[in-house]
Parts: structure tokens; C-alpha cells; sequence
């Protein structure tokens, strides 16, 4: 997900996490949102590429002088994060320099996989989690929050020249319309908001499965982040259409309500029961580096 959209949510789940875990994904957030930002806010593609050749080619030496990617190897070394889940994660940011549409589903669920999956599965690592059927759950959190981010941000997406809803659901023209208000073409837009929506929910429901694995002073934050995410999409499809151009958020008051769903949610005994995880959520991420290594 894109770590600077998230801050608020992970800072508010992060007080049920203890201090020093909460430290080492303070870390971790920092690193990502760096390469997050380098490709978000520079005017020039060109030093955007040449800082992550930089940064990729530090993370090869094992040491940088850019602070938080120091800080970072630091971290990866603590917690033998693989180095090429960071490079699927840098590869998915770099993607955005040269931006194309994705033409399907897997496309995007590929997308959401490489810049957000790859942040739970170094969360995972961050927290000691070696097993192979944990890491699957953590990258689906990491997927559903992305989807929900997309579907919150159609129009400021649209605005940096972003479309990341497939292109066999809806066209640029589309957005274009319904930013204008055509109603036709908002209709159209609201249908894929639900879509996409209607996908993040089957990885936020694969993702619940998965909170057995989380140490359990995690089990409440990670949880809580969650739910707050989830509510987000909630707060999408209670509006009208109409409201494409004001940006969803969670009040405090439904911050509250996902702290004591999450706590009722961890308290049924059916949750330290252990699944098995839906390979096909998965089935397009296949033959990407960091995700074979993680799954060995």
C-alpha cells in the first residue's frame, strides 16, 4: 500500500503493538515511504530512476548513506528479510514512473502484490513469523488494503495520470466523465469501485485467517489496522456517486468500533484454529522472484 496514504491508520493500530516491535516497523514504514515518495512526488522521472538504481544498488552492499535505508539493512539483517521481497517491492514503486493500466485482474492483483504484499510479508519477517502459510495471509492483508486505497483514490490517481482500476472494468474516458459529472460514466465508475471492493473483501476475509500466526501482542493491531482499512471501502459504498471527488476516511469513532470488532473477534475460539489458504487467490503471482523465495 502506499505507505504515506496509510500513516494515520497504522499510527493509530500501532499503540496496541508493544515498543519494540512498534520501533522496527517504524523503520520498516520509514524505508518504504522513502521509496514511496521518491517516485509520488518527483517532477523528474529520470533522478527518481537513478535514486532507486542508488538505493537498490546500496541494498546490494550492505551499507548506504541515506539514513532510513541504513536503518533498513539494519533491520533486514535482524530479521533476514529476503532481499528479493525488497526488490519485488521496489520494482512494484518503479512501476508507477512508467505507468500503464492494468489490462486485468491478475494485472492488478499483481500491481497490489508488489507494493503492498511485499510490505506484509517484510512485516511478517519484522515479526519473527517464519511460517510459509502465515506469509500467504500477511501479503493477502497487504493486497485487500491496497485494493481499498484504489478504490478510494480513482480521481487523485486519475490527476497524476494514474488508472488502476483494469482496463477491461472501465477506461481513463470514463474517469474523465465523471469527474464532470456525467452520470452515465459515474454510474460506470461506482460499479468498479464496487468490484474492486467486492475483491478486497475475499483477501480481507483469507487475511483474518492468518491471525492465529501473529505473536500475540500483535494479534490486536495488525487486527485493528485491518478492520480500519475495511472500513474505508464501508465509507465508499455509503455514498453517493456523486462523492467520487471527496476522499473517504474513518472517523475516530469508527477507529473506536474497529478496536472493540477486533477484540470480539479475536475472543471466539474458533480463531486459534488453523486453515488452509485458497491457492488461487495467489495463482498470478506464480513467477514473481520474491514471492518464490517466500514460499519455499
Amino acid at each position: 500500500m502506499s505507505p504515506q496514504k496509510s500513516s494515520r491508520t497504522f499510527s493509530f493500530a500501532s499503540l496496541f503493538l508493544e515498543s519494540n516491535l512498534r520501533q522496527d516497523l517504524a523503520t520498516l514504514y520509514k524505508f518504504c515511504r522513502l521509496i514511496d515518495d521518491l517516485v509520488d512526488e518527483s517532477q523528474n522521472k529520470f533522478r527518481a530512476e537513478n535514486l532507486l538504481d542508488l538505493i537498490e544498488s546500496d541494498l546490494k552492499l550492505g551499507v548506504s548513506r541515506i539514513a532510513d535505508v541504513n536503518s533498513f539493512l539494519e533491520l533486514s539483517a535482524k530479521h533476514k528479510i529476503d532481499a528479493r521481497i525488497t526488490s519485488d517491492f521496489i520494482a512494484g514503486v518503479r512501476s508507477d514512473l512508467v505507468f500503464r493500466q492494468p489490462a486485468t485482474e491478475d494485472d492488478l492483483i499483481r500491481y497490489c502484490y508488489r507494493v503492498a504484499g511485499t510490505v506484509g510479508v517484510m512485516v511478517s519477517r519484522t515479526m519473527q513469523i517464519e511460517s510459509e502459510i502465515a506469509i500467504r495471509y500477511a501479503i493477502d492483508l497487504g493486497i485487500a488494503m491496497q485494493l481499498t486505497n484504489i478504490a478510494r483514490d480513482v480521481v487523485e490517481d486519475f490527476l497524476s495520470h494514474r488508472v488502476y482500476l483494469p482496463r477491461n472494468w472501465i477506461s481513463a474516458d470514463d474517469i474523465e466523465e465523471a469527474i464532470l459529472r456525467d452520470d452515465q460514466a459515474l454510474a460506470r465508475v461506482r460499479i468498479a469501485q464496487q468490484k474492486i471492493l467486492s475483491l478486497a473483501e475475499v483477501y480481507y476475509r483469507s487475511s483474518d485467517n492468518g491471525i492465529c500466526y501473529l505473536p500475540a501482542r500483535a494479534k490486536l493491531g495488525i487486527l485493528t489496522a485491518s478492520r480500519c482499512y475495511e472500513q474505508i471501502g464501508a465509507v465508499i459504498l455509503s455514498r453517493s456517486a456523486k462523492y467520487l471527488a471527496v476522499r473517504a476516511c474513518t472517523t475516530g469513532l469508527m477507529k473506536c468500533a474497529a478496536v472493540v470488532s477486533s477484540a470480539k473477534f479475536l475472543l471466539l475460539p474458533a480463531r486459534d484454529q488453523i486453515g488452509f489458504h485458497n491457492s488461487r487467490l495467489h495463482s498470478s503471482l506464480l513467477d514473481l522472484p520474491g514471492f518464490e523465495s517466500n514460499m519455499r
